[in-house]
């Protein structure tokens, strides 16, 4: 009776990293090898706990060695799946075996294999290597679920990535939430088993293309299995996430020193003989600023005038509503008036046109300049006056040492038994324009009831009926021009805020417990508090009911 010829079978368990080979004979069944496996493999896996897996799909235990492999030559290696309670004694363990089995070329996506920026952290040393420490310490651990979940989808085709990277966990999470994105909660859970009832689900083959290795579908229209769909989904997020840029690195700032050089004589000197233009401080560069916020001797502060007066950008948006605006409404005048058959309301609709449009323009695009130049005057004549300080006015001379201020004398201290006039109403507009003054109808005057300066023996009467009714009417007429309404809404709103900012200093105590000295705060608070009380006695009893009116209604804006 011959003997069987037996043959070499090579057993991976990417799981715990773990390669041995069993020899069977040539008609063994896939199931031989099992019972194979269960005797020489650490931990005794039982043969119902056990799936080979070969070319991406599960080898059948009917299925015979000869039927798989047709040629002598061929290599034959399978992977093998344990289910974890299948085990009859302790699993293998990551650390029994003497070497680690590297990830080869072909078993890495193209993600992964891509060029990582210089500038990413890397693994700290001291750290047990793996096949993912060239890549970032973020990016790590979703580089382990991503090679787990295509080894999930192909069904062993590309190896399982070892457990060396799980404590990244942690660093991939934070960088996650540094650039705004939630952690998914399937990165964490636990792919399920797939039943037999699920079919062979979707068959992968490997495909090079320009040197990178790529995933084939061998079986299109194919339903995959729970397990392929829970890995679907991982790879949704692991591939997003793999895509996005590391964080940049925070730079160290380096100190930089400034120098305020000036020009020295001889060089310009020098730069005359030889034909060539002098050299000049550009403007306003190196200025020294004190503690107090004030410009030093020697800055060059440009003129009011020249170069400095440049025109800012002019608004557009600002400036095409108002005018907008102009234009409707003298179509509105064209539609109901005629300026063909009057021409001399014809000029007046032109002149009150011209007059519309040149107050936006000078609002808009000429008050920010006009602004800006007084500002520029403002400094150039400061840094005059501190030229023209004794001892500031020679380049390296020493500074000049401000005198000291000479206290007031006690009888110039204004005190609130002396100064009983109170801060005053809110200062006039300085304004020319039309309706600028159309909308300050009263208000000036009324302004001077609510702030009395002086004490007078007879009370001021309320206004009459006769002026509350010629009042509401000419208001009535002249705000429905929405540019009227808004000043005066202006007007009223600042009037009516220090109404009710002085009426709860009046209102506010100051708190101490007894025997406490008040503090300067709490003793400038009650002087003020005086002064408001005294102003307040002023008043007519018309007066403060239009006080307590103001206290107990709404803001003017929100009529």
């Amino acid at each position: 009776m011959m003997t069987e010829s037996l043959v070499a079978v090579r057993i991976e368990l990417p799981t715990y990293s773990l390669s041995f080979t069993v020899k069977v004979a040539i008609s063994a069944t896939v199931l031989d090898v099992k019972h194979a496996i269960s005797a020489s493999c650490v931990g005794q896996p039982r043969v119902e706990g056990q799936r080979i897996i070969w070319r991406g799909r599960y080898l059948g235990d009917q299925e015979k060695i000869s039927d798989i492999w047709k040629t002598a030559d061929e290599q034959r290696t399978v992977h093998l799946s344990v289910h974890p309670s299948g085990w009859s004694g302790a699993p293998p363990s990551s650390s029994a075996t003497a070497t680690a089995i590297p990830i080869s070329d072909k078993g890495k996506s193209p993600l992964l294999q891509r060029d990582v920026p210089s500038n990413a952290p890397s693994a700290p040393p001291g750290v047990q290597s793996h096949p993912f420490a060239h890549l970032p310490l973020e990016h790590q651990f979703i580089a382990y679920i991503h090679q787990a979940a295509l080894s999930k989808l192909t069904r062993g085709l590309i190896e399982h990535p070892q457990y060396s990277v799980i404590p990244s966990r942690i660093v991939a999470l934070e960088n996650l939430e540094k650039k705004g994105y939630v952690w998914p909660s399937v990165l964490d859970e636990q792919y399920p088993f797939s039943q037999h009832g699920d079919g062979s689900g979707l068959r992968y083959e490997l495909m090079t293309t320009d040197g990178k290795s790529y995933l084939s579908l061998r079986n299109p229209g194919s339903r995959p299995t729970v397990e392929q769909v829970h890995a679907l989904k991982v790879l949704t997020y692991t591939f997003s996430i793999l895509c996005l840029q590391p964080l940049p690195q925070q730079s160290t700032p380096t100190p930089t020193t400034s120098s305020n050089e000036t020009i020295p004589h001889q060089l310009n000197d020098l730069l005359q003989q030889l034909g060539l233009p002098t050299l000049r401080a550009i403007p306003n560069v190196n200025v020294d600023v004190d503690v107090n916020g004030q410009m030093g001797v020697g800055a060059n502060v440009p003129a009011p005038g020249g170069e400095a007066q440049i025109l800012p950008d002019i608004p557009v948006r600002l400036l095409l509503a108002p005018l907008v605006m102009v234009l409707f409404r003298t179509l509105l005048l064209l539609y109901f008036f005629s300026p063909a058959r009057k021409p001399l309301l014809g000029l007046c609709i032109i002149a009150w046109i011209i007059y519309e449009m040149w107050t936006n323009v000078r609002n808009v695009v000429l008050g920010p300049f006009n602004r800006e130049r007084e500002r520029l005057a403002g400094v150039a004549a400061a840094a005059e006056a501190a030229r023209q300080a004794p001892g500031q006015g020679q380049l390296g001379g020493p500074p000049a040492t401000p005198a000291p201020s000479t206290p007031p004398a006690q009888s110039d201290i204004p005190t609130p038994a002396q100064n009983q006039e109170a801060q005053g109403p809110p200062p006039p507009s300085n304004s020319t324009s039309l309706l600028e003054l159309l909308a300050r109808i009263g208000i000036d005057t009324e302004n001077k009831s609510l702030w009395p300066t002086s004490s007078s023996r007879t009370p001021s009467s309320p206004p009459s009926l006769m002026h509350k009714v010629t009042t509401f009417v000419s208001l009535l007429v002249l705000t429905l021009h929405p540019e009227v309404w808004n000043r005066r809404r202006a007007a009223l709103r600042i009037r009516e805020g220090r109404l009710r900012t002085e009426a709860n200093v009046m209102e506010r105590e100051v708190e101490r417990s007894e025997g406490q000295e008040l503090s300067e705060e709490d003793k400038k608070r009650e002087e003020m508090t005086a002064v408001l009380q005294v102003q307040d006695g002023r008043r007519s009893p018309w007066v403060k009911t239009y006080i307590q009116r103001v206290g107990g209604g709404e803001w003017v804006d929100d009529l």
